[in-house]
């Protein structure tokens, strides 16, 4: 689930959603919000919004990213390529 999760209202939702219908493994993503605002403003874009992208209504950093796969996955990895945060983890049955 690349680049959703700031998307939605709920995410805890939409992973409980991700983690029910998996077979096997599950990768998120979500742009680290410092980074991908300065970058967003570096390019002129959204200067309104603080680089903000329309319709990210949630910002997750490392942690929070964590905190919640942790609700309902076993996480396997974390790693931070700019301007993203990405895990892997398996569904807990």
């Amino acid at each position: 689930c690349c680049e959703v999760l700031e998307h939605l209202e709920d995410p805890a939702a939409g992973l409980a959603e991700l983690a029910r219908v998996a077979r096997g493994h599950v990768l998120l993503s979500t742009p680290w919000e410092p980074a991908w605002r300065a970058m967003n403003v570096a390019r002129g874009r959204y200067l309104r919004a603080l680089g903000n992208t329309p319709g990210h209504i949630q910002h997750f950093s490392r942690r929070g990213l964590l905190r919640l796969a942790q609700t309902r996955l076993d996480v396997v990895a974390v790693r931070r390529p700019l301007p993203w945060t990405v895990l892997l983890g398996t569904p807990r049955r």
